[in-house]
């Protein structure tokens, strides 16, 4: 057991397990891969890392299960210690295959149109977290790997209730939306003006379902109107958008036929060299230089060309309404919100 502080959750406790894996190259490598890709070359403050986002899950995901399983006991016959730990694991190791500069460089796979079983992260993460496994001797078995694997990719089966807590695909709050959103915003500099572990305190399981008490009903509104906000205001930022498009064209120019052998062959210890750093170094001095001075210039056309996340916010957006929630007096029973209600929200 060790004590990792979190600027944002305060102390976690990292179980051995967890710590076995955390203390290898694989993941150590994260350290090295921005989660904002390029908005750091305009929001200073942007330089959160896939590391200490990956144990921020890890800790509110533990954090989470604890209370659950204090409230409602009987939890814990279909979700033993061993299983606890899993989850949690899969919080930690949720982006260790991401790529250089985080979704920039899934983007890029999907722009070339590359068809592997690799071109995205959660894939390529099974692979690279199976090969640690094997390499440090990590005590877990094929079938605890497979069900990360489901963890990660929110396909576990519904009737289990923990199944949405790491990647909630129905309703989009879940861990790990719960730390990027929040993790991001404080390097960001807004203000949050609500305790994020209000929601936590305030969740329980009904009926297989994680459902939150109504009376929270405005801090996940906030958390998803924030998350809103970053996109329209820092990741679509116009600048960024500029930077990012300028070294996806570069990317693309100079550095595709190596991503490319890389991706078909799922070469892991191949990919495990590729980190931001790489791809900056690996550009040509002049593009490397305008990129550091700020001095990017791009035409109107191919700037659009990279411009697609708005459909994915709207698409975000409409999740909320698939969340559950119970009344304080009444905990038995789950609810949604009505469309009345949400339509009202979000007017503003």
């Amino acid at each position: 057991m060790k004590i990792i502080h979190c600027n944002l959750w305060g102390d976690i406790e990292v179980s051995d397990l967890a710590l076995q894996i955390i203390d290898t190259p694989h993941f150590q490598r994260l350290h090295y891969i921005k989660q904002t890709g390029m908005s750091y070359k305009v929001f200073p403050g942007a330089n959160t890392s896939r590391f200490e986002h990956s144990i921020g899950v890890y800790g509110i995901t533990r954090t989470l299960l604890d209370h659950l399983l204090k409230k409602q006991p009987e939890l814990a016959q279909g979700c033993d210690e061993r299983l606890q730990e899993l989850i949690c694991i899969s919080g930690l190791v949720h982006d260790i295959g991401h790529g250089p500069f985080s979704h920039l460089f899934d983007y890029f796979l999907e722009m070339r149109g590359v068809e592997s079983g690799w071109e995205d992260h959660e894939t390529r993460g099974i692979d690279v977290l199976s090969d640690l496994i094997v390499r440090y001797q990590i005590p877990i078995t094929s079938d605890e790997i497979q069900f990360i694997e489901k963890m990660v990719s929110g396909t576990v089966s519904s009737d289990c209730w923990y199944h949405a807590i790491i990647n909630n695909k129905e309703s989009g709050l879940d861990m790990d939306k719960m730390d990027y959103v929040l993790r991001d915003s404080m390097n960001f500099g807004m203000k949050i003006h609500f305790d994020p572990l209000r929601i936590i305190r305030n969740s329980r399981v009904i009926e297989g379902e994680l459902c939150f008490c109504d009376r929270i009903k405005d801090e996940i509104i906030t958390v998803f109107l924030i998350r809103n906000k970053m996109n329209r205001f820092i990741y679509r930022h116009k600048r960024v958008c500029l930077f990012e498009s300028v070294l996806l064209y570069h990317l693309n120019s100079h550095l595709y036929e190596d991503v490319l052998e890389i991706i078909h062959q799922k070469d892991v210890k191949g990919f495990l060299r590729w980190t931001d750093a790489t791809v900056l170094f690996r550009l040509p001095d002049e593009i490397y230089d305008d990129l550091e001075s700020r001095c990017v210039t791009l035409s109107s056309e191919d700037l659009a060309r990279y411009d697609t996340r708005r459909e994915y916010i709207d698409r975000e957006w409409a999740k909320i309404k698939k969340l559950w929630f119970y009344v304080k007096k009444d905990p038995q029973t789950k609810f949604r919100i009505g469309e009345d209600e949400w339509n009202l929200i979000s007017c503003y």
